[in-house]
């Protein structure tokens, strides 16, 4: 992991993309620290004195889940973080994620940031707060395409979009596509969907009859990103 965010290979998707001034790099590098967030490992955003409820996690590298328990007791997808993005990060005087928690999906690299530390940071470098807009302009609009989806969407459409999602976020290019490097469950991918997992399986089989995907294993590989893009815009 780079010792200065100046290094961070995934600045330019975090709040702090905007940040140039090397003096800037140093105060941001001094209020951190920084965390290995092993496979499995569950990470709970409940404010509590001097613990990481307290604060924030920005992801250097890796892949984290995202999840709420619901009044049902069964268990709501969020989404699925990756480098750039931030756990657990609330505004000041709101519940914000404190209900919410996190899994790491394999070993990843963040950085942590006390609450305090956070906000006086954003005083003393206003470029922060102007990245900061951005970060969560892009959550909104995943949220409202996500929410419109669910409405308007067929199941297909929606599962080709999460695959669609996904190869953006973590496609790996290899001779027979671009392979989905994040590991997921079925069930987790067909929660994502909003469908069940019998469904969800029943659409990968009809997609890699259609030479869309091919799978290997537990692993996807979009082999056709065309069909896959129809696909998803198909209500």
């Amino acid at each position: 992991m780079p010792k200065s965010c100046g290094d961070c290979s995934s600045r330019a998707r975090s709040c702090f993309a905007s940040i140039t001034q090397s003096e800037d790099f140093e105060k941001v590098s001094g209020a951190k620290s920084e965390s290995t967030l092993h496979p499995g490992m569950n990470i709970s955003f409940a404010p509590q004195s001097g613990s990481p409820g307290s604060g924030f996690y920005c992801l250097e590298k890796g892949y984290v889940r995202k999840f709420t328990e619901l009044a049902n007791g069964t268990t709501g997808i969020l989404c699925i973080a990756g480098p750039g993005d931030l756990i657990g990060y609330q505004v000041d005087g709101e519940a914000g994620e404190s209900s919410r928690q996190a899994e790491a999906l394999e070993k990843s690299s963040a950085c942590f940031f006390m609450q305090d530390k956070f906000e006086q940071l954003q005083r003393d470098i206003p470029a922060i707060s102007h990245s900061l807009v951005k970060v969560f302009a892009r959550r909104l609009n995943s949220a409202y395409g996500h929410v419109l989806g669910l409405e308007n969407h067929s199941v297909t459409s929606r599962v080709a979009a999460l695959l669609f999602s996904l190869a953006e976020q973590s496609g790996v290019t290899t001779e027979l596509g671009s392979r989905i490097r994040v590991k997921l469950d079925r069930d987790t991918m067909a929660k994502m969907a909003g469908t069940v997992t019998e469904t969800f399986a029943r659409v990968l089989t009809q997609l890699e009859k259609e030479k869309v995907i091919l799978r290997q294993g537990r692993a996807i590989i979009i082999t056709n990103f065309s069909l896959l893009d129809r696909a998803r815009n198909f209500r």
